[in-house]
């Protein structure tokens, strides 16, 4: 509202401290001047006495009412103002706060994507280092190989028949990398595509066996008959690749000579394989980061050992992807066994229907 008034409360109370004595003294001289004169020449001493009672006694109380009214207008509106002032300062600091949450978690989320990027360039960074490697320790084999045959040795001698053997195996090598690259690759852009059906997991268990023992491991792999022969539902190639790659685990950290075993049993509703070594053994603290991707053991043993740190963890996302588990029991010293535990088909056929 427009006012010629000042603005601040303390300003209106100096010039109302400055005008009512002015107001009071000039009221009251008109009344002298004017109404009392005349009611004292005309009407004499007591009127003019009553007159003044009369007078002083409704105008005084009047004009302090109208003072004290205006000052208690200027009091509400000072006082509206600071509530308002009130109002918009926690609103303001409503905002603020609710501005400095969505702040503080914008920072913390790019805090966290800028971790996740960091840990992503690590884990490119191992990647490159672990297959370049993995690549050129068997592509060197495969090269020796290949220029002792052609200098050497004659088609028909026992060296270059083992040389061959040699080129196969590397070539195997290089052959199972890619595939669990691929795989891994396939299952983290959710399009490997599983396809369960009875599965003898027996049968395959010989199977794998079979492929090792041609390949020579120098280990006793060993399967322990029991009177167990579970139907697992199961998708038979990974199936067969995840056996693959726990015997294929228990054969690289075990020493040479010694026994790998692989033995089958029946726990309620679930088949669980088992593949136990007599290697170092695995402390409880590294367990539960095997089956994570690029992970290998700190031992001496591990560093020496070839391995890029995929198969634990493709394992652990095959069978996931089957609707089973895998763990590990070991301690140091006493080697590893390492177990997985799928439905089995009459279970899954049960549920379907």
């Amino acid at each position: 509202k427009v006012t010629m008034l000042p603005y601040k409360l303390s300003d209106r109370l100096r010039l109302l401290q400055w005008l009512l004595p002015v107001i009071v003294m000039a009221v009251a001289a008109l009344y002298q001047l004017g109404p009392a004169r005349f009611v004292h020449n005309h009407y004499g001493a007591w009127a003019h006495f009553w007159l003044e009672i009369l007078f002083y006694g409704t105008a005084g109380p009047a004009f302090l009412w109208m003072t004290f009214r205006v000052v208690r207008v200027w009091l509400e509106q000072k006082e509206q103002a600071e509530a308002e002032v009130y109002r918009l300062n926690s609103e303001l600091q409503q905002r603020v706060e609710e501005r400095t949450r969505e702040l503080k978690q914008k920072a913390d989320a790019l805090e966290t994507a800028n971790l996740q990027l960091q840990k992503l360039d690590q884990i490119k960074s191992e990647f490159v280092s672990l297959v370049s490697h993995e690549f050129r320790a068997p592509l060197t084999n495969m090269r020796g190989a290949l220029e002792l045959m052609g200098d050497s040795f004659s088609t028909n001698s026992a060296d270059y028949n083992r040389m061959l053997r040699i080129v196969n195996a590397e070539v195997g090598r290089l052959s199972r990398l890619v595939e669990d690259v691929l795989n891994i690759s396939r299952i983290e852009a959710g399009e490997l595509k599983l396809i369960c059906k009875e599965v003898d997991v027996l049968k395959v268990v010989h199977q794998v066996l079979d492929e090792f023992t041609a390949r020579n491991v120098r280990r006793r792999l060993h399967y322990l008959p029991g009177f167990a022969r579970p139907i697992l539902w199961a998708d038979v190639d990974c199936l067969h690749q995840v056996i693959t790659n726990l015997i294929d685990n228990a054969v690289k950290y075990s020493p040479e000579n010694s026994e790998v075993t692989v033995s089958i049993a029946l726990d309620r509703e679930e088949g669980v394989l088992s593949v136990s070594d007599n290697g170092p053994g695995i402390p409880m603290e590294e367990q539960p980061r095997l089956f994570q991707k690029f992970s290998r053991l700190d031992s001496e043993d591990a560093k020496e050992t070839y391995g890029y740190g995929l198969g634990l963890y493709l394992s652990r996302r095959l069978i996931e992807g089957m609707n089973g588990r895998i763990w590990v029991e070991s301690k140091p010293g006493q080697g590893a066994t390492f177990r997985f535990a799928l439905p089995l088909a009459k279970q899954q056929l049960l549920l379907e229907g």
